[in-house]
């Protein structure tokens, strides 16, 4: 194993251990005073939240310790703590998170601002150490960008190129339910976006839906109700948790996670590119409904992040699809009622190159080589129709006034 030291985010030291190029967990410590220390793992299928302190290792038996953060002791947890080594093997009290189902531990890690760990001392009473959580939103994202990358050797890239990819690892792949008054809405893959405290979103595409925690296992629960809407306006009413699953009158909300393999695969499929929206409707974006594959139609949606993270632009503007080189965007033949639209294809001598004419952060048409432009007809015909829309192309002097599009990370 390899264990390297790939950079630092405030008080916090990070690691990467891997084994034959393969990523085997990523870690962070801060030290706060003499064998005063807190520690934050992440891997496959495994994370952890570990300290050091006065008498913590006295022996190496499982400790009752309370668990509790800010000045919040009423809600303190008894968990049981290991005495684990790290990969150097330095000795640590460790809490391992549920990895079936997204885990509270780990969220207020993320969201709160201090950590406090109360246990016995043999002779001497109960005792508490308590640490600080500075940074630690950005340290958990750059943890989980680390541990789940694209492809990383020995040495692994720079903690500045991880921080970058964390804008994606804040979206966890995960299996998720939505049930609203008897009929499913999400049924199986989704997007789990964590957020403050332990409150989440999940995204099917149409619907998703929002849990705010109120209280330890608490929460009240919103969602979009009409497919295409793009916020949670309908309100669902107080919710339960009960393991993966909130419940409550005539609602049940679940985000279960996935298996190792089944995450590992997941994060290296999504895209990472950038989201295409028209200038009119900043909040839509340029997709396909389902898989990058040859034959899929690109059209208008409501923005599905990671998913509509699909376009590269090379220096002079020209447009192809992230992690799918083999696939340009090419014109599927119009038939007798209907103009040409976009279609993905298998990349040819013969295939349309498309450049978009904008200037980030200002947007642009994007056009062919032949004149041709993107058009969005549904515009002039009946805005109020509901998502997909169709885009077509037309000669850039008629397209459609000319519709203009921006390209960015978010």
């Amino acid at each position: 194993m390899n264990l390297t030291e790939i950079g630092k985010s405030g008080a916090w030291t990070l690691r990467r251990a891997t084994t034959g190029g393969k990523v085997l967990m990523c870690d962070a410590y801060e030290i706060t005073g003499s064998e005063q220390a807190l520690r934050i793992q992440v891997g496959y299928g495994d994370a952890r939240i570990a300290f050091m302190g006065y008498a913590t290792a006295m022996n190496d038996r499982p400790m009752r310790v309370k668990l509790w953060w800010d000045n919040n002791r009423a809600q303190s947890q008894v968990v049981q703590m290991t005495l684990e080594p790290d990969p150097t093997g330095e000795m640590w009290r460790t809490y391992h998170a549920a990895t079936d189902e997204p885990d509270g531990n780990f969220d207020a890690l993320a969201n709160l601002s201090v950590i406090h760990f109360t246990y016995a001392v043999p002779g001497e009473g109960e005792f508490t150490q308590s640490f600080p959580l500075g940074g630690s939103n950005a340290v958990v994202k750059t943890l989980s960008a680390c541990a789940f990358p694209q492809d990383v050797g020995e040495t692994g890239g720079t903690a500045t190129e991880t921080a970058d990819a964390s804008a994606t690892a804040s979206t966890i792949p995960a299996d998720c339910e939505l049930t609203v008054r008897g009929r499913t809405y999400i049924n199986g893959r989704c997007t789990y976006h964590p957020g403050d405290g332990g409150s989440f979103q999940i995204d099917g595409g149409d619907y998703f839906a929002q849990l705010d925690v109120t209280s330890r296992g608490q929460g009240e629960a919103h969602w979009n109700g009409t497919p295409g809407s793009t916020h949670a306006q309908d309100y669902l009413g107080p919710v339960t948790r009960q393991g993966a699953c909130w419940t409550g009158p005539g609602v049940r909300i679940c985000a279960r996670a996935l298996s190792v393999a089944a995450t590992a695969a997941a994060v290296a499929a999504q895209p990472n590119g950038m989201m295409m929206n028209p200038d009119f409707a900043p909040n839509t974006c340029v997709g396909v409904e389902g898989e990058l594959t040859d034959g899929a139609t690109p059209v208008l949606h409501n923005c599905q992040i990671p998913g509509d993270l699909i376009f590269l632009t090379t220096p002079d503007g020209t447009l192809s699809i992230d992690k799918h080189p083999e696939l340009c965007i090419d014109l599927e033949a119009p038939g007798m009622m209907k103009p040409a639209q976009l279609v993905l294809t298998t990349c040819s001598s013969a295939t349309q190159r498309w450049h978009w004419l904008g200037q980030s952060p200002n947007g642009g048409m994007v056009r062919s080589d032949n004149g041709t432009c993107w058009t969005i007809p549904q515009l002039d015909t009946d805005p109020n129709f509901p998502f997909p829309w169709v885009i077509n192309v037309a000669p850039c002097t008629t397209a459609a006034g000319g519709v203009s599009f921006s390209l960015s990370r978010d």
